[in-house]
Order: C-alpha cells, then structure tokens, then sequence
C-alpha cells in the first residue's frame, strides 16, 4: 500500500449533482434525524454519480491502475469506487451488526473515494474502527476531525509504507494501523501472496543478474527493469521497495 496523490480538481459532477444530493440528503437527517439512526429510513447515495466513468478514470489514473490497498494492477479488471469512509453504515469489526446511518454526507465527497480491486472491496466492506469510538461523527453536524481511524487512508497524512512492511511477500504491521489494515482488507490473502510472490521472483531474477556482473547489457536491462518496478506506477511496489531496501545494492 502507497500513498494516493489524487488531482486538485474535483470532478465536475461531484460539486455539482453530487453537492446538491449531499444538502438534500443533510436536510433529510435533520428533519427526521431518529429515523436515520435506527434505520428505518434510508438515504439515496447514487452509485451512478459516485461511480460514474469520469470518477473512475480519474481515479485510476492518479493510483496508476492500482487498488489502493493491495496495489494489484487492474488492467484487466473493472474493479470499483469504494468510499473509505462507509456511506450506508460501518462496522468496527466484521461480525458486528451494522450501525446506522453512516457517513451519509461523504457519499460524493472526492477525498472519500478511491479505486479498489473486488477481493480488497469485498472484505473492508462497511468495517471502519477508531482509535477511541466515542469520537466517532454519527451525522454532518459532527466534528469528523476528531476521528482517528484505525483503517489506513491511502491520501491521508500518514504514509502507509511506515505502517505496512512485508517478508519476502507477506505484509506485517509495524502499528496498529498497520495491523488492522492489514486485516480489515485482508492484504495477505493466499490468492494476494501467490501473486506478490510471483513477481518478487522476477524482482529476485533482476537482482541475481545484477549481482553477478556477468553481462553488462543485461545487467543495465535488468537495474532498469528494477528502476520501473520501484516507482509509484510499478505493482505492488511498496513490497519490492522494501525487498531492495534490504540488499546491498543501490538503484538509481
């Protein structure tokens, strides 16, 4: 997991169909707020503006193609808009009930939503734990910054790679961010390892041809390849980083 650099600009449609939905959608608490918290009535929160083309695109392309989690590359996947706040209800841990209403105004918020892969998706669903829940905003009127969330923000302040380290291909917490992100997306998921596996060989390869300083031409193809492998764009490059951070050789 790397940090998200997203663009400034905010997609059009987020600041305008998606603001006007959030004021209704704020309106609509205020005026029947036990309604909302119990349950009994729910809020509109459209995948059709939140998940929309011009939403996903950019999205894709900030994170260059990559989950925000897992940072498994989806060229060929379709993947989804994920809010990293949940819209409809949350969760501290999976079996828990679902509470209600959820973070309602964020639903178009543009620093609430990221791209992710479906297995990532699927398994953070609605979980999102604190630090300490009593400082947990229930509605637009609470002050959100109080919140310390324990689930890692991919384009928060805090650098997701001196959360996450890695063994070889296994992620490990070095916090307790780190640890539950870890758990809530399920970052070390078998069919995750094999994968981040299957490229720290090809990482391993580069690495054995450098050292042995046998052919130059493919020594420089091969510090090339590392120096694509290691930037932001590269799969899962927070793992390889960490990997060549440990050998005695330097790529620049």
């Amino acid at each position: 997991m790397i940090k998200v650099n997203k663009p400034a600009a905010i997609p059009t449609i987020l600041t305008t169909t998606g603001s006007k939905t959030t004021i209704s959608n704020c309106g609509l608490y205020d005026a029947t707020p036990a309604a909302y918290n119990s349950g009994k009535s729910k809020f509109k929160i459209l995948s059709s503006i939140y998940n929309s083309a011009i939403i996903k695109t950019t999205l894709r392309k900030a994170q260059k193609d990559k989950c925000c989690f897992c940072e498994k590359v989806q060229y060929d996947e379709y993947g989804a808009v994920e809010h990293y706040r949940p819209k409809s209800g949350y969760k501290t841990k999976k079996k828990d009930k679902l509470k209600k209403p959820g973070y309602y105004w964020l639903g178009y918020t543009w620093t609430n939503l990221f791209f992710v892969c479906g297995p990532c998706n699927t398994k953070k669903g609605n979980i999102f734990p604190l630090k300490v829940e009593t400082n947990r905003a229930k509605n637009h009127r609470s002050n959100i910054s109080l919140e310390e969330p324990l689930l890692l923000d991919p384009s928060g302040r805090k650098d997701p790679t001196k959360h996450i380290k890695f063994k070889d291909e296994l992620p490990y917490g070095v916090s307790t961010e780190g640890k539950r992100t870890i758990e809530i997306c399920k970052l070390d998921r078998e069919g995750l390892n094999k994968a981040r596996r299957l490229h720290l060989n090809l990482i391993e390869d580069k690495v054995l041809i450098i050292i042995s300083q046998r052919d130059q031409a493919a020594v420089l193809r091969a510090v090339t390849y590392l120096k694509q492998a290691v930037k932001a764009e590269g799969q899962f490059s927070s793992m390889t980083v960490n990997y060549l951070s440990k050998l005695p050789i330097v790529i620049t």
